[in-house]
């Protein structure tokens, strides 16, 4: 089993319902086992991560990086925000509030980790449910 990574950098996120985001596809049910958020802004805000139980509409793709195996390319897809809100379950899997430059927070979760059944409307985002404008680093951890 593969190993990737997929981190970015947020300018600002507009809604609670629109994030740094990845999805299953048909072809292969992700296990999440690690996501970090880290502010870049001096106000304070919530973090969530949420499961997505339908896309809207994703923003910038980003390439996955492999971590365990450099020849296999990631079948999972991830991007740096949503164009059009995502429909997000509630509650939120991990919630934190965030204060200052810097500060962030690493979730990680034990075997088999947030596994993502193999839908392309199936996912993951980190909303920021506090408000818009907030700035984020971040990155998905995930095993295929």
């Amino acid at each position: 089993m593969a190993q990737f990574v997929a981190s970015g950098l947020t300018t600002a996120v507009p809604t609670a319902a629109r994030g740094p985001n990845v999805y299953a596809t048909t072809a292969v049910q992700p296990r999440i086992i690690e996501v970090g958020v880290f502010s870049t802004v001096a106000t304070g805000f919530y973090v969530a991560l949420q499961r997505a139980s339908a896309v809207g509409t994703k923003g910038a793709a980003i390439t996955p990086i492999p971590v365990t195996d450099a020849v296999q390319p990631a079948v999972t897809t991830a991007a740096t925000t949503h164009t059009a809100d995502a429909t997000l379950t509630a509650p939120p899997i991990r919630y934190a509030r965030l204060v200052g430059d810097g500060a962030g927070v690493i979730w990680t979760f034990p075997d088999p980790g947030i596994v993502i059944e193999p839908l392309t409307t199936n996912g993951l985002v980190i909303s920021c449910p506090s408000g818009t404008g907030q700035q984020i680093a971040f990155y998905f951890h995930w095993i295929e």
